[in-house]
C-alpha cells in the first residue's frame, strides 16, 4: 500500500520536499497508519528512505523486528546493489 493517499509525483511534476514530506506524515497520520495497523502485516517492507524518515518511528514501536526499509526500485543503485536488494526483500518476506 502507498504511504500516501495522494500523488505527490504525476505528469512531470514533483512536489518539493518539505512539502511531499508533510503529505506523506498527514497521510500516514490520518489513514495509511490505521490501515496497516487492521492488516496486522507478518511482515512490513517500507520502500523509499523518504518514506522511511516519516514513518518508520511507527513502523519501530508498531512491528519490532517485522520490517525492512529498502531503497525505491528506481533508485540510482550498481546492478550488485539492485540484486542484494532484492534477495534481501526476498530473504525477508520468506522468513
Amino acid at each position: 500500500m502507498d504511504a500516501s493517499i495522494v500523488a505527490v509525483y504525476g505528469s512531470g511534476v514533483n512536489v518539493s520536499g518539505s512539502s511531499r514530506t508533510e503529505v506523506l506524515r498527514k497521510s500516514w497520520e490520518s489513514y495509511t497508519k490505521q490501515v496497516v495497523i487492521s492488516a496486522n502485516p507478518e511482515r512490513v517492507i517500507c520502500v523509499g528512505k523518504g518514506v522511511a524518515r516519516v514513518v518508520e518511528n511507527d513502523l519501530q514501536a508498531l512491528f519490532p523486528g517485522r520490517y525492512e526499509v529498502i531503497p525505491q526500485p528506481n533508485a540510482r543503485l550498481s546492478s550488485k546493489e539492485h540484486m542484494a536488494n532484492f534477495q534481501r526483500y526476498y530473504e525477508f518476506c520468506n522468513l
